[in-house]
C-alpha cells in the first residue's frame, strides 16, 4: 500500500499518474501496488523525486498474510506506528 499527502496540487497529480504505472487506487491518495523488491525499490526512487521532504509525506505499508508487517515513510515525520509493525 502506498498513501501519500502531498501539499502541491501539480505535485499531486503527477504523483497519482505516477503510482497508477504501478498500482491501482483504493482512494484518491492510497494505491495498491504489487512489486518485486526490484520493483519496489525503482518505484520508491520515482515517487521520491516527485515530492518535496519538508512539507509531503508518502507511507509504504507491506503486508504479508493480510497483516501489516512493516512500513516505510518518506518526508514529514508521522506518529509512531503500532508496535506490532516494523518500521524499515
Amino acid at each position: 500500500i502506498v498513501a501519500y499527502d502531498v501539499t502541491s496540487d501539480k505535485r499531486r497529480r503527477r504523483l497519482f499518474k505516477l503510482l497508477h504505472q504501478w498500482g491501482v487506487p483504493l482512494q484518491k491518495s492510497v494505491f495498491q501496488c504489487r512489486v518485486s523488491a526490484a520493483g519496489f525499490a525503482r518505484m520508491r526512487r520515482q515517487v521520491e523525486r516527485q515530492i518535496r521532504f519538508e512539507t509531503d509525506r508518502v507511507l509504504y505499508v507491506f503486508f504479508q498474510a493480510g497483516q501489516p508487517e512493516a512500513l516505510i515513510q518518506a518526508g514529514l515525520a508521522a506518529e509512531a506506528p503500532p508496535a506490532a509493525v516494523r518500521v524499515i
